[in-house]
């Protein structure tokens, strides 16, 4: 029993002596509630939070007196927003539809090359804003070359020879007399021989989409011109499928159930001209009501703007196949 209690006394003086060397060593002074490091941290209860939007540069020196510290401060550390630090990349606008390059071309009278720049820009985009800009300029373009006088691939120039007239010319190429004439200026339909005239070779060709409220005017199967139209409204939808432009008039007279509409007539809902389908009662026309166009709002047939149905008029031959698709 004497042994047991010395070693209890000797133990009790032992706890003391570490407990008071301990109280006294840098340790506790660094965990103490004066120390700054011990107040920054996000974990005590009365600290002030870390701003998780402030950014630690990563020059900058950190003391690190414990493992704890610098724990935090890898935590707490953010891209840089709002403390003058910003990124270096600077945002790419995107390329405009209609290259600046193709614009310059175009400008300079390099149409053919610029067409070309066109149709392939127009393969390379998906956007149908894109498209549709693409479209009107290859559009424009087209007509610019149509009725210069530049020598290009769709056109062929075309001696006149003894005995030939405008009509058999017009009927070789399978095109309008009014297309040669305005492609060549004539006033009149009298031509001598050696007389050089240029001709357009090639086929057109009609799609019309309903569901867009488009044409588009196609020669040799290519784009040539891009116009926005009416179709059929609700119950009265223009028909789908392959018809072929039996007839065309100018300045028609519209005769509809129990009256006849002259020309000029603001009655007259069928504008400046018509191009007849093979499908009876259908076909292209003008308009008076030019709002209506890009809408659900004929009858059934296409409606056009009056100076795009007369261009359409100049361009294609009776016989042109148009085809009508949902």
């Amino acid at each position: 029993m004497k042994y047991l209690k010395l070693i209890m006394v000797l133990v009790f003086m032992f706890f003391v002596a570490e407990t008071t060397a301990f109280a006294q060593s840098d340790s506790w002074d660094t965990y103490s509630s004066d120390n700054s490091d011990y107040q920054q941290d996000p974990y005590y209860a009365d600290s002030k939070p870390a701003d998780p939007y402030t950014y630690t540069s990563p020059s900058a020196t950190v003391p690190q007196k414990t493992t704890t510290t610098t724990m935090i401060t890898t935590t707490t550390s953010a891209p840089a927003t709002s403390t003058g630090t910003s990124s270096s990349t600077t945002a790419v606008a995107p390329e405009p539809a209609v290259p600046s390059q193709v614009l310059r071309l175009i400008e300079g009278g390099n149409l053919e090359q610029a067409r070309t720049k066109l149709f392939s820009r127009l393969n390379q985009v998906y956007s149908s804003s894109d498209k549709k800009q693409i479209e009107e300029k290859i559009s424009e373009v087209n007509v610019k070359l149509l009725f210069s006088d530049k020598e290009y691939s769709d056109i062929e120039v075309y001696s006149v020879r003894p005995g030939d007239s405008l009509y058999k010319i017009a009927k070789k190429y399978d095109t309008p007399i009014s297309l040669i004439k305005k492609m060549n200026s004539l006033e009149q339909d009298t031509i001598f021989p050696d007389q050089k005239l240029r001709v357009l070779k090639g086929n057109f060709s009609v799609l019309v989409d309903k569901s867009e409220n488009v044409m588009k005017v196609l020669l040799n199967e290519q784009l040539f011109k891009r116009y926005v139209v009416a179709t059929g409204a609700s119950g009265s939808n223009t028909p789908e499928g392959t018809f072929t432009v039996v007839n065309k008039l100018k300045n028609p007279t519209w005769y509809k159930a129990g009256a006849v509409v002259p020309p000029n007539s603001p009655d007259n809902l069928l504008g400046t001209r018509w191009l007849g389908f093979s499908k009876k009662g259908y076909g292209i026309h003008g308009t008076v009501s030019p709002e209506s166009i890009g809408k659900h709002s004929t009858s059934g047939c296409v409606r056009m703007l009056n100076q795009d149905v007369e261009e359409l008029y100049e361009l294609i031959p009776q016989g042109t196949q148009v085809i009508v698709a949902a």
